[in-house]
């Protein structure tokens, strides 16, 4: 069954039984490690897809840092995919890239100490290019 899992290197070393700091020191070999799971995103400044190609997303923010983060990239991820699922080209790949930019595109447009609930409501009008 495909699946995007979306962890950060706590998560990450739970789910491969190893400590985050050594999953940390090579982030790209640990990304292609965890698409044992299905297609990846292994958050953190710079988050990693993984699927059938490797892919760095640039921009890390620091608004992301905040607990609750993960969570909207998660929501943002289902979303697209629900709608994706339609298209014949679809991937979790594609999914989780754009779901990525999408994210990091949203906090770029907040100020620090902005709640994971207002990135969610800055994603529409990134993607509707209202910023």
């Amino acid at each position: 069954y495909p699946r995007l899992i979306t962890p950060h290197a706590g998560e990450a070393a739970r789910l491969l039984g190893e400590e985050w700091r050594l999953l940390e020191v090579d982030r790209l070999a640990t990304a292609r490690r965890l698409t044992m799971f299905g297609a990846a995103i292994y958050k953190g400044t710079h988050p990693v897809i993984a699927g059938p190609e490797l892919h760095i997303v640039r921009g890390g923010n620091s608004v992301l840092g905040m607990g609750g983060s993960g969570d909207v990239l998660a929501g943002v991820c289902g979303g697209l995919a629900a709608n994706a699922r339609r298209d014949a080209q679809f991937s979790f790949e594609a999914v989780a890239l754009a779901a990525t930019w999408l994210q990091q595109a949203a906090a770029s447009v907040c100020a620090v100490g902005t709640l994971p609930s207002e990135v969610a409501r800055a994603i529409p009008l990134v993607r509707a290019n209202l910023y």
